[in-house]
């Protein structure tokens, strides 16, 4: 078994060590593509491999929930989608 078998292997484990069942956890997945470039003597290196690599990684995010654990109680603000009448631009501004 390689290292990255076995990383996989241990994947629920590792969400259990970092976050109990009890607090909630996103998990982020992503394809990355690498291209690998078009050298300039090509026909010398194409034994060298495919042009693109492919990646899947992955990722965990543990949201801090502190003060807002009231929003659970409800349906409408633990279940349901959220829905907005009218965004403006000046809403999704951070800071000044």
């Amino acid at each position: 078994m390689t290292y990255l078998d076995k990383r996989l292997h241990e994947y629920q484990d590792l969400i259990n060590d970092v976050a109990p069942p009890s607090v909630p956890v996103m998990l982020l997945l992503d394809n990355i593509n690498l291209y690998h470039g078009n050298r300039r003597h090509h026909r010398l290196f194409k034994v060298l491999g495919p042009k693109m690599w492919n990646f899947t990684v992955r990722g965990l995010l543990v949201p801090k929930i502190d003060g807002i654990e009231h929003l659970f109680e409800s349906k409408e603000t633990a279940e349901e989608s959220q829905h907005f009448e009218e965004v403006k631009a000046e809403d999704t501004f951070i800071g000044d």
